[in-house]
């Protein structure tokens, strides 16, 4: 898990909260940097500030000016927030574009904050911070500020982790699907459906950019990537899902997997054969929707 941390400076953290190359922009930065370019910019959602008392301000002007308008999101409590934005407003950053997300009082000493389903951040009173994933806690502020890092090595496996990440998504949103098989519209509603990929039981969600399928004489391959291991050599079910109820169910065989970040990201290849001409023709019709959606 501490391979989502980048240690880039001496105070300054990016962390990757994602779960796919769909979820390509979903970093998180604590601190701020000299070397925060304009590319990592571009991928980072989440600025988490645990103390805006020792924020360097023009520097976090300089850390926000390439990011997505509309889109840039403060998590920290409102005390910080008034001392945050006022500093910024008195630097010309428009305040109005910033959002912020507040916390919730759960106990004495801590505070809670959802960012996703799977990962959120704990605050303390003493300003630490701690980053959970999958109810493992895999980051301490006070702790790794004490650490010694390569930040020129850091740095650099970032800007490859973020290259590597964008060339996925780019490679399964432009897949260009073809197919000799009528393409039927299925007789549920599509928005209500969703993608999922099974194995043991364990459920994992599907998004435009983690995936691509070809054809393949009487059924397809499939090629996904995702944090989430799975077993190779073993079956695996592709699902659709309406409302909770399963519509389409096909069963396949994960064959190959490899390493993208070591205990981050990893890339896998399953086929499915002897599909149904029905399962197939829905399954086709839902997957040129989705990628027309992209």
């Amino acid at each position: 898990m501490k391979k989502r941390v980048f240690h880039i400076d001496e105070k300054c953290f990016i962390i990757y909260t994602g779960k796919s190359s769909a979820d390509n922009q979903s970093f998180l930065r604590i601190g701020n940097s000299g070397f925060v370019t304009k590319d990592i910019q571009s991928h980072i959602r989440f600025i988490v500030v645990p103390d805006a008392k020792i924020i360097d301000i023009n520097r976090e002007k300089e850390n926000i000016k390439f990011m997505e308008q509309g889109k840039i999101k403060y998590i920290c409590n409102k005390e910080n927030l008034d001392l945050l934005f006022s500093a910024l407003s008195k630097n010309s950053v428009d305040t109005d574009k910033l959002y912020h997300q507040d916390l919730s009082k759960e106990l004495e000493n801590i505070n809670r904050v959802e960012n996703k389903k799977h990962f959120f951040t704990i605050f303390y009173e003493n300003k630490n911070i701690k980053l959970v994933v999958s109810e493992e806690i895999f980051f301490d502020l006070f702790s790794s500020l004490n650490e010694t890092s390569d930040y020129e090595k850091e740095r650099e496996r970032l800007a490859n982790f973020i290259q590597v990440l964008d060339k996925l998504k780019r490679k399964n949103k432009n897949n260009v699907f073809e197919t000799q098989k009528p393409v039927w519209k299925p007789d549920f509603d599509i928005i209500s459906s969703y993608l999922f990929l099974t194995q043991d039981n364990v459920y994992f969600p599907l998004n435009t950019g983690m995936f691509n399928i070809k054809e393949d004489g009487k059924g397809f391959k499939f090629c996904f990537n995702s944090s989430q291991r799975f077993n190779i050599g073993r079956k695996i079910q592709l699902k659709i899902l309406e409302n909770d109820k399963t519509k389409i169910e096909m069963e396949g065989l994960l064959y190959e997997g490899e390493v993208i970040e070591s205990e981050v990201l990893y890339e896998y290849y399953a086929i499915f054969n002897e599909i149904s001409d029905d399962n197939l023709s829905v399954f086709y019709y839902v997957y040129k929707e989705i990628q027309k959606k992209g």
